[in-house]
């Protein structure tokens, strides 16, 4: 991988961006796992609840892997990652779209078949983008100011899991069809925004800083232990 300048300040409004992303894949994670289970017995596809789990397991293994691998390419050939962004962003959001359409149409057009095939895609584009996008932190604040975008970043994220039985009830509320369309309008807009931000980011990473900088991981690991434990 190239190796690149960070910038002198933290660049905020990328971090917002990159938090308000995030933000919408906890919720879009919430819904398709409150939803899956309710959408196949629906349309009567239980069988493939077993390889829906193994899919996504072997998606979250591998595709990240995958897309950060394209994205470093992406970056040594034209000096950005963000065509891999867009087009996760892109394909995310007109599945989710798309699974809005079958469940409405349910009535009046037989594309249940597809479902199951839309489900995969989704997952698979899904983390496309998210990873690369989330390796850019380093780019939006120096060393010195990562662990407070970072503690922002985790905030965030864990408030809202920690809110899922509140999105749960909202999404239950809403039903399927709006709870999926409405997903796939929340990536659009904070894929916008975020790219949006990042439009003009200077995609190099500063040697200087990186070997000025003392790396210490003991206290991380230590704390990172101990706050698992705590967990358990």
């Amino acid at each position: 991988m190239e190796t690149t300048v960070a910038q002198p300040k933290s660049n905020w409004n990328q971090i917002y961006g990159l938090m308000a992303l995030n933000a919408a894949i906890v919720i879009s994670w919430i819904a398709y796992h409150n939803y899956q289970p309710k959408v196949l017995q629906l349309f009567h596809f239980e069988e493939l609840s077993f390889f829906l789990v193994t899919a996504q397991a072997v998606i979250l293994v591998f595709i990240p892997v995958v897309a950060g691998w394209v994205g470093d390419a992406m970056i040594k050939r034209n000096g950005n990652s963000l065509v891999v962004f867009t087009v996760g962003v892109s394909v995310t959001a007109m599945i989710f779209m798309c699974v809005a359409f079958v469940i409405g149409s349910s009535n009046s057009i037989d594309l249940t078949r597809a479902l199951p095939v839309m489900i995969v895609l989704w997952l698979i584009s899904m983390n496309i983008f998210h990873s690369p996008a989330n390796s850019m932190l380093e780019l939006f604040a120096p060393a010195k100011r990562m662990p407070a975008a970072m503690a922002m970043m985790v905030l965030t994220t864990d408030l809202l899991y920690a809110l899922e039985p509140v999105v749960v009830n909202i999404v239950d509320g809403l039903g399927p069809v709006v709870t999926f369309a409405f997903g796939g309008v929340l990536l659009v807009v904070t894929g916008y925004y975020f790219r949006k931000t990042t439009r003009q980011a200077n995609f190099t990473r500063s040697v200087d800083e990186t070997s000025k900088s003392k790396s210490n991981f003991l206290p991380v690991i230590i704390a990172g232990l101990t706050l698992g434990l705590v967990d358990v």
